[in-house]
């Protein structure tokens, strides 16, 4: 029926990881004929593929679902049963394993599997989950129409150099640590490559005072950054880092764009 909203549990949605699974989000009426535009969700550190259908930490991507005018995909990026490292999907922060699973992800999206509509998908990201979204965009541009972020990280090394439990986090993802540079940072830090990203339609939800990730003073720097004026930033307020007060409507609206 439309507007009912299911999540199927599709177990592994790549052969060269078995253990890497995927949720499917989309409301009752989805038929796999090739007419709906494919959403990728990518999730934040600790996180895996199930947790993105939980509204309490972010409802945005069951609000896609329930549209009727999407299909969501939501994977592990890595290894969940690797707690860590460059195989790890849980704390992967957008390293090119990671950047890999992306690739299989969208492809089991717009193949037979799923049938999306086939060309740009959405993406949409909370947190550590933003570096993977942009990275991804980076490389394959032409495949990504818009990108949907909360509470993001913009910068690896603001997060490797905190001196807490995300800089071990990070360094392992990337194979190093302190005082050792993450390598190719210009390619895998957002705040890096930002001129990069010029042309390329970004809706940021950030919060004033988050203590993680970027804020929202940060966000609209990054921004302003990017160039084109493409990239527009909603703060959220006094709120830490915890996006569930994301306006719909508002993330609807930017996405029905590209639907």
């Amino acid at each position: 029926m439309p507007g009912t909203f299911r999540a199927i549990d599709l177990g592994s949605y790549t052969t060269s990881c078995p253990a890497d699974e995927a949720t499917l989000l989309m409301d009752g009426s989805y038929r796999a004929d090739g007419t709906r535009r494919g959403v990728i969700v990518c999730h934040s550190a600790g996180q895996r593929h199930h947790d993105q259908t939980l509204v309490e930490w972010w409802p945005v991507p069951r609000a896609l679902a329930e549209s009727g005018r999407f299909v969501c995909l939501a994977c592990d990026f890595g290894d969940p049963t690797v707690e860590t490292g460059p195989t790890s999907a849980r704390y992967s922060w957008g390293n090119d394993n990671a950047l890999l699973r992306m690739t299989e992800a969208y492809q089991f999206l717009v193949g037979h599997r799923v049938r999306a509509k086939g060309g740009p998908v959405l993406l949409v990201a909370t947190s550590m989950g933003a570096v993977l979204a942009l990275n991804w965009s980076l490389r394959y541009r032409d495949q990504v129409s818009g990108v949907i972020l909360a509470c993001p990280v913009l910068d690896l090394m603001t997060v490797y150099c905190s001196s807490g439990a995300s800089t071990f986090g990070v360094g392992a993802a990337y194979g190093v640590r302190p005082p050792v540079g993450i390598p190719e940072l210009s390619s895998h830090s957002p705040a890096a490559y930002a001129p990069q990203l010029s042309g390329l339609p970004i809706r940021i939800y950030a919060s004033h005072n988050d203590p993680i990730a970027a804020d929202a003073a940060e966000c609209q720097a990054f921004a302003e950054r990017v160039g084109g004026g493409q990239v527009e930033v909603i703060d959220l307020g006094s709120v830490g880092h915890w996006p569930i007060g994301t306006p719909v409507d508002d993330a609807m609206r930017f996405a029905d764009q590209f639907a």
